[in-house]
């Protein structure tokens, strides 16, 4: 008879799940992911990481959780079958203020339906719209092992709507400090398996959704081939900022040495040019 813990998370795919994932899988627990589909672009690769990701953790020894495949929910249906106005107007009051995303339409409404609490995952990082919804809105109360839940007490009815069923176990973690994380783990290989853009251009990350602009602000930038880099400079960067991007040169001293820096759209080769 089964009589280890359940954890219900919401996974994309992307970076922030996947590293809360792998966290999970470390434990002698049953790991159920729950993704949501919609129409974006990025949905075929997505669900292509996850699979990648699932075959990964099932061949290394060294994960003890049981991480089952996911359950997938199209979000047409949740939008129609399992509505609630308050929910709604509750997340749009909050786009109204913090440009928080739509998407969480979906997981409120589908995690109300199924009266379950699902991990969701937010990060810790200025750009993160949902992080300042948080922090705005009320507040949070730890539950252990670093999973937060909203203090009901304490935030507004608004968030309370939309959040109520929520965990939140990765607002202590940036992206940079997953990345670290999983290269002493030894999961970075299975990091690389991840997906993020919305709106990918012959199967490569767009450059311009907000995925790929967080990438490129947050760090995360090794993840954006060249082409995806040239995209992003040429929609999001003043014709400066974009020129220089593609090629700059300088000078800079370390450790009493002069070096010749180069920079090939945000790639950097670094020469050795004599002593100081």
């Amino acid at each position: 008879m089964e009589n280890r813990d359940i954890v219900y998370i919401l996974w994309t795919g992307g970076w922030d799940s996947t590293f809360r994932i792998l966290q999970l899988a470390e434990k002698d627990i049953i790991v159920q992911p729950i993704y949501i589909y919609s129409d974006r672009g990025g949905a075929v690769n997505e669900l292509k990481s996850i699979k990648q990701v699932i075959c990964a953790v099932s061949d290394n020894k060294n994960f003890k959780a049981e991480v089952r495949n996911c359950i997938i929910f199209d979000k047409r249906v949740i939008m129609s079958e399992y509505e609630d106005k308050e929910i709604i107007s509750a997340r749009e009051r909050l786009t109204e203020k913090y440009n928080l995303g739509y998407q969480y339409d979906w997981f409120a409404l589908l995690a109300k339906h199924l009266n379950k609490k699902l991990e969701v995952c937010v990060e810790l990082s200025e750009h993160s719209k949902a992080h300042r919804t948080l922090n705005n809105e009320g507040k949070l109360i730890d539950i252990g092992d670093g999973r937060k839940i909203i203090d009901i007490d304490n935030s507004s009815e608004d968030l309370i709507k939309v959040f109520d069923y929520a965990i939140f176990p990765t607002l202590q973690y940036s992206k940079v400090e997953m990345k670290r994380i999983s290269k002493e783990k030894g999961w970075y290989d299975i990091m690389k398996m991840t997906w993020f853009c919305h709106r990918p251009v012959n199967n490569k990350p767009c450059g311009n959704c907000n995925p790929c602009r967080d990438a490129m602000n947050e760090g995360m930038s090794f993840r954006m081939p060249l082409i995806s880099k040239f995209r992003y400079y040429y929609y999001n960067a003043s014709l400066k900022k974009f020129l220089t991007s593609i090629f700059s040169i300088k000078n800079e001293f370390e450790n009493d040495k002069k070096y010749k820096i180069i920079t090939i759209l945000g790639f950097k080769i670094k020469i050795l040019k004599g002593e100081k």
